[in-house]
């Protein structure tokens, strides 16, 4: 591997070495689980020399390796990107899935036959095998095949190796390597690979699991045998936000009237398509200029309506702006692990309007009264025409910046990363 240098390496040798591994990261990568990812290496790098082991990759859809592989320091962070193929095309992932997930034809008659001996020599080729399980991981990627002998290599270099996110190949392969090390942050939702035989291996091996919510912890003992003192409910904290108001930058994306808000991805698996339709029905039927704004990476295809803006990426200062002069945010998703913008909303004191389908989501609108869960059309008009003609946002509002306070305090958070690393550097 090419080593790079960018900006001067920490002095790393009066302290322990703690390694994250992460599917991507870098400023620009606006996912929930890689941004989690850099927001605990950003506040445990003052106690531990942290270094990233990640993908060449910014793009999660064809992890095309478009950032130099190598060792470079960032924000006195040590990254260190590992080579790999871009993404397979979707046939073949998808014929490897089906089979390894005992989809076809053969594996469902197996399965009925209860699985005898006679008929697995006769159709081995058509099986699903722990194999199957390896090769839809790489074909999915990032396949960083490097990244196993470095941890093989460097077992006792490090003191404990987070993994972050359950789906991907660097955790699935990697954290079997230094189970007896490891820190599983899995970011579980309720999809099919979280049934896969070797999800649930990693889920058994992986030596202490932070959940993020009590409701992915609640969904993870249903499918796996978790030992009771590996698992705990370690979040994130929220760093506290200034109170200064800059309209300039709402000029700059030409935001001119109320808006709700969308930040993450634009695509229809953050339910980003069903909001924009239910807003162009609210705007049809309500005489009003509110605006829908969509702050995230602008997609090839854009509904052609004036009153929903699409801000493509912008600075980390832009969007915390954008985020304090919303009226709410809206976050349709059905699969969240944590939703760290939905507690950056109510940092800044905004509530938010989220898919009721989402377990996680509605829990924290429930448990902090900060705003609303909707299940279909009617709900969500009432919510935006209660935003627009009483004060309850605003009260919502106050109620998550409550809950965020009580709930996510940075101290309490890196106070149990450093007692499992320092239980994992004693016990080993």
């Amino acid at each position: 591997m090419k080593r790079t240098k960018q900006g001067t390496k920490n002095e790393m040798s009066n302290k322990k070495k703690v390694a994250i591994i992460v599917q991507r990261y870098g400023e620009e990568i606006n996912g929930g689980a890689e941004k989690h990812a850099a927001m605990i290496a950003k506040h445990l790098s003052s106690i531990y020399a942290i270094t990233i082991l990640t993908s060449c990759a910014t793009n999660y859809q064809t992890w095309e390796p478009t950032l130099p592989s190598g060792t470079s320091i960032e924000n006195n962070i040590e990254i260190i990107r590992f080579t790999h193929p871009p993404k397979k095309p979707r046939k073949l992932i998808s014929k490897i899935r089906r089979k390894y997930s005992g989809e076809t034809l053969v594996n469902k008659i197996f399965s009925f036959l209860q699985r005898p001996n006679w008929f697995r020599q006769l159709c081995k080729k058509y099986i699903s095998t722990e194999a199957d399980g390896q090769t839809w991981l790489a074909y999915q990627g990032p396949a960083m095949y490097e990244l196993l002998p470095y941890l093989e290599q460097h077992k006792n270099t490090y003191q404990a190796f987070i993994f972050f996110t359950y789906l991907y190949y660097p955790t699935v392969m990697g954290l079997p390597i230094v189970a007896n090390k490891s820190i599983l942050i899995p970011t579980l939702h309720n999809e099919v690979a979280a049934y896969y035989p070797n999800i649930k291996n990693l889920f058994e091996q992986a030596n202490i699991i932070f959940f993020n919510t009590t409701a992915e912890l609640n969904f993870a003992e249903q499918l796996y045998n978790i030992n009771e003192a590996k698992k705990e409910i370690v979040a994130v904290g929220i760093d506290e936000v200034d109170t200064n108001v800059d309209i300039t930058v709402l000029y700059k994306y030409n935001i001119d009237s109320k808006y709700i808000l969308y930040v993450g991805r634009i695509e229809a698996d953050k339910g980003t398509n069903d909001i924009e339709q239910m807003f162009l029905q609210f705007i049809k039927k309500n005489d009003t200029q509110i605006k829908l704004v969509l702050v995230g990476k602008k997609p090839a295809a854009v509904l052609n309506n004036n009153n929903i803006i699409y801000t493509d990426y912008v600075t980390e200062y832009d969007k915390t702006q954008i985020i304090k002069q919303c009226l709410a945010l809206v976050v349709p998703s059905k699969y969240e692990s944590l939703s760290l913008v939905l507690l950056e909303a109510f940092k800044c004191k905004k509530p938010t309007i989220v898919n009721a389908a989402c377990t996680v989501l509605l829990n924290h609108v429930t448990e902090s009264g900060g705003g609303w869960a909707y299940q279909n059309y009617a709900q969500f008009e009432t919510a935006v025409l209660e935003l627009l003609h009483t004060n309850i946002g605003t009260i919502k509002g106050s109620n998550g910046f409550a809950y965020v306070n009580k709930n996510y305090s940075w101290a309490t958070v890196i106070d149990k990363y450093c007692t499992a690393i320092e239980s994992i550097a004693t016990n080993n």
